[in-house]
C-alpha cells in the first residue's frame, strides 16, 4: 500500500531519528539506522536505545516504547523498494510493487468516461442509421411511383402518335385503336399514387383542396398510405 511522507516522519520519531528532511534523506536515514540496527550484537535493549523518553512519557514503560520503536522499524519497507510519486499535489512513498497503484481511481474514472463516451457515439450512430433507413425507404418508393408513371406516359405518348395517325393520315389499325383508348384512360382517368407526387419537391403543385376534392384525401395521406 503506498505510504504518505507522514509515515515516514513517524517511522523516524518512533526510532529516535530526526524527522526534519527531504524524502530521501528520511528514506536514507532509516536505512543507515536498520544497518546500524543488523550489524549490532542482537540485543534488543541496545537496538532501541535512542528512542527518547518522550515516547515512555506518553504512556507506558521504557521496555514498551523500546518494543513500539522496534516494532516500527519492522514494519519500515526497505528503502529500496520505496518509490515516490506525486499524485493530484500529495507526495506519496510506496513499495515499487505499487508503482501503478497511486492513480488506480483517476484511471478508473478515465475508462469509465471513455465507455461513456462510447456508448453515446454508438446511439449517435444507431439513430443516423436509422433516419437513413427512412430516407433510403422514402427514396425507392419514390423510384417505383416515378417507373410507373413513366410507363403511363409512354401510353400518353403512343395515344399521341395513334391519334395523329387517324385523324390526321387516315389510317388506322386495331392496334392503335387500343392504343388511344388505354392512353385515353390514362389522360382522362385517375392515379392518386402517381397524382400525389406532384405535392412534393420543386415546383410542387398547392392547390391541395383540388386533390382532396377529386379523391377524398390529402395528397399526404396517400404518400403515406403507399408507403
Amino acid at each position: 500500500m503506498p505510504q504518505k511522507i507522514g509515515d515516514l516522519r513517524r517511522w523516524c520519531r518512533a526510532a529516535g531519528l530526526k524527522e526534519k528532511g527531504t524524502v530521501q534523506q528520511l528514506r536514507q536515514r532509516l536505512k543507515d539506522h536498520k544497518g546500524r540496527k543488523k550489524s549490532s550484537s542482537g540485543d534488543d535493549d541496545c537496538e532501541c536505545e535512542a528512542i527518547p523518553s518522550t515516547l515512555a512519557k506518553a504512556g507506558g514503560t521504557e521496555d514498551d516504547s523500546k518494543r513500539k520503536g522496534k516494532e516500527a522499524l519492522e514494519q519500515a519497507p526497505e528503502s529500496e523498494d520505496l518509490g515516490v510519486r506525486v499524485v493530484r499535489g500529495e507526495v506519496y512513498v510506496r513499495n515499487s510493487s505499487g508503482l501503478d497503484l497511486d492513480d488506480m481511481k483517476e484511471r478508473l474514472r478515465i475508462v469509465e468516461q471513455n465507455v461513456a463516451d462510447k456508448r453515446e457515439k454508438a446511439a449517435d450512430e444507431r439513430k443516423k442509421a436509422a433516419d437513413e433507413r427512412e430516407k433510403m425507404s422514402r427514396l425507392e418508393q419514390q423510384v417505383l411511383t416515378l417507373r410507373l408513371a413513366g410507363q403511363d406516359y409512354r401510353r400518353v405518348r403512343n395515344r399521341f402518335i395513334s391519334t395523329f395517325k387517324r385523324d390526321k393520315l387516315q389510317h388506322i389499325t386495331p392496334g392503335d385503336t387500343q392504343i388511344i383508348t388505354q392512353g385515353s384512360f390514362i389522360v382522362h382517368g385517375g392515379d392518386a399514387s402517381v397524382d400525389a407526387s406532384l405535392y412534393e419537391g420543386p415546383g410542387a403543385r398547392l392547390d391541395h383542396n383540388t386533390f382532396i376534392a377529386l379523391y377524398g384525401l390529402d395528397p399526404y395521406d396517400v404518400r403515406n398510405i403507399c408507403e
